[in-house]
């Protein structure tokens, strides 16, 4: 079984896209503390990819900001490719079928990002996958990630204030 669930802090607006079959696309930074303290005392932080398809990429860019905690539950997926050198490379999402906002909004919190027509697996198959994550995109991706600007925080720890 393929499941997970995280409770984090978003580490920059949500990316929304839509792809040219018109399929909607959320990529988000999530922020997952680790539940001990490391020889310093403080809890390590993982950073993590999270996708979203379809409805759930819709709430995401609507409702979700920088700093907000959020729920995710979905699955792993790995990518793997080569890079023109032929190096092998290998990238981890996390694919959100269902995000919650755990930040209150005037008082309560948002609603549930689910929708009925979201099913697990109805993210885009064939050609429409392979469009949007070819070795190409996911080469350009690696290039990307590495020369971002997006530095995990030091002192501008995301759960300051908890």
């Amino acid at each position: 079984m393929n499941t997970v669930c995280l409770t984090g802090r978003l580490g920059q607006d949500p990316e929304f896209k839509t792809t040219s079959g018109g399929i909607s696309l959320a990529k988000m930074r999530l922020a997952v503390r680790r539940p001990y303290k490391d020889a310093s005392g403080e809890n390590p932080t993982d950073w993590l990819d999270v996708v979203a398809w379809r409805h759930t990429a819709e709430y995401a860019s609507q409702y979700l900001h920088k700093g907000d905690l959020i729920a995710v539950t979905g699955r792993v997926e790995v990518q793997e490719w080569e890079t023109a050198d032929g190096a092998p490379r290998r990238s981890y999402e996390i694919i959100a079928e269902n995000i919650d906002s755990l930040t209150p909004r005037d008082g309560r919190q948002e609603q549930r990002s689910e929708d009925p027509g979201d099913e697990p697996g109805d993210e885009p198959q064939g050609e429409e996958a392979d469009e949007e994550f070819s070795p190409e995109d996911l080469e350009a991706m690696e290039a990307a990630a590495d020369d971002d600007g997006f530095e995990p925080p030091g002192d501008d720890d995301p759960f300051d204030g908890e």
